[in-house]
């Protein structure tokens, strides 16, 4: 059955590469949005065709629409000028997301992808590591790129999910992904 699932997985990142504009965006405003797209549809494929239980921040139902017969779209009226993050996130067994962060270093406005993963909780609170799995300024940012370089880990993730063993991905994370500070 796994094998069925993540057969199923690497079809649809695949698809949804191909289904968004992948031409690069130059401004914070336009990456937004083709990044917002792909957790969305990732978000769609996993949570809601499989089953699994994944968090999309901000929500699903702020990010799209439902326009029925699991036809999604991207809300138009979602200010995406004013996103400054995007987390999809699944805790079984332990808290693990994808998550896409602007920042702005030297007066450059940053876009990075990046794996957190659950190093500890202290006082119930996750304490995460972080994998990064692509970062450029906004006018550099090659999202055909990024999506490629996150695919490998997202498999591994879904794969992790299902057998319950965190350790899948953490062991990707830190052989391929460079290991950022808490």
């Amino acid at each position: 059955m796994a094998e069925e699932w993540m057969a199923a997985l690497d079809g649809s990142l695949t698809s949804l590469s191909a289904g968004i504009r992948l031409k690069p965006p130059k401004d914070q405003t336009s990456l937004a949005r083709t990044v917002a797209q792909y957790f969305l549809l990732l978000w769609i494929r996993l949570a809601v065709d499989l089953g699994r239980k994944f968090e999309l921040r901000p929500g699903a139902f702020d990010l799209g629409l439902y326009e029925g017969q699991n036809v999604w779209k991207l809300n138009d009226d979602f200010d995406f000028s004013a996103l400054s993050s995007l987390t999809l996130s699944g805790a079984a067994p332990r808290y693990h997301a994808l998550k896409a962060e602007f920042f702005t270093q030297q007066g450059t406005t940053h876009l990075r992808l990046l794996f957190a993963l659950e190093e500890m909780r202290m006082g119930g609170e996750v304490i995460p590591m972080h994998y990064l799995v692509y970062e450029k300024p906004i006018s550099e940012f090659d999202p055909s790129e990024a999506f490629a370089r996150a695919k490998a880990g997202l498999e591994k993730w879904f794969e992790a999910h299902l057998a319950g063993d965190h350790r899948i991905l953490w062991d990707y994370c830190q052989e391929h992904y460079e290991k950022l500070g808490f």
